[in-house]
């Protein structure tokens, strides 16, 4: 599936803003028109790029452990790094790619 060149230069200005929450969202939402269009591997990658996005770690699928291996309440921990939206948005990725 080709998407929108203004979809994709959205999503660059908001990387280059550093706004990671609305970045994550934007690629949530292309992992979504991915999914939808039959093409499920693309959908995964987009997912799990906005899933690393939200928690500022690099394959938090696999090393999601280390990143809280020191927290004594992992919730607590979840929240101060990236907020109720952010824990919110990471719960539907989680969902989406376990599906």
């Amino acid at each position: 599936m080709n998407l929108p060149k203004c979809y994709l230069f959205i999503l660059e200005m908001l990387l280059a803003k550093k706004d990671s929450q609305l970045a994550a969202q934007a690629m949530h939402e292309i992992g979504n028109l991915q999914y939808h269009a039959g093409n499920l591997r693309a959908a995964y990658k987009w997912w799990a790029d906005a899933l690393d996005l939200v928690l500022s770690a690099d394959d938090v699928l696999h090393t999601w452990r280390d990143l809280f291996k020191d927290a004594t309440d992992m919730s607590a921990e979840l929240l101060k790094r990236c907020g109720i939206w952010g824990c919110l948005l990471a719960g539907i990725l989680s969902s989406n790619i376990a599906q």
